[in-house]
């Protein structure tokens, strides 16, 4: 913003600012517009189709979830990241193959979540992929099963492992930079 006293010149500015938010309104409006274009060529269920979409691609793994914890569907991005297809990941009992890493969890992987609305505080897992690798996975979940339209348990994570390496090593040579204590 201009530091001045002069009127012309707060006009200025002030005209300056109304154009920028008519602008961005006009951007958002025609966003909105190719959105609903792209959902009516969908058909009657157009933005059933666009949001099951924007979630299968998700870069995030998406898992939702019946209070009873029986899968009722996992993003793609599960068999891209975990290597499991969703056959098996549905089958294999992918919560007796996690193990919490949070020291406040139990260490008996299979605890359901509580039928409180809401979300959890952030869990840490490490997860085994099909290979037999371990990945740590961060993630909430979100409690809807009294919601009429989910009527389940939502649970998004994403794949961390490289990053906690990264602050490993970090950590790690910050200990050899200390000079020692003798």
């Amino acid at each position: 913003m201009m530091l001045t006293s002069d009127p012309r010149d707060l006009e200025i500015e002030s005209l300056r600012a109304a154009l920028d938010r008519e602008t961005a309104i006009e951007i958002a409006a025609e966003q909105t517009l190719r959105v609903a274009a792209a959902v009516s060529r969908c058909g009657p269920n157009g933005w059933r189709f666009y949001y099951r979409h924007l979630t299968e691609y998700s870069l995030d793994l998406i898992t939702i979830m019946e209070a009873d914890g029986t899968i009722r569907f996992e993003s793609r991005s599960v068999s891209r990241e975990l290597g499991w297809n969703r056959r098996n990941y549905r089958t294999a009992a992918p919560l007796i193959l996690c193990i919490r890493t949070t020291s406040q969890m139990s260490s008996r992987p299979s605890r359901m979540p509580s039928k409180n609305h809401g979300s959890t505080p952030l869990l840490s897992f490490r997860f085994r992929r099909k290979d037999g690798a371990y990945r740590i996975l961060e993630g909430r979940e979100i409690i809807l099963v009294d919601d009429p339209a989910v009527r389940g348990i939502l649970f998004n994570s994403r794949d961390v492992t490289d990053q906690r390496k990264l602050e490993e090593q970090f950590h790690q040579a910050q200990k050899k930079s200390r000079p020692s204590a003798s």
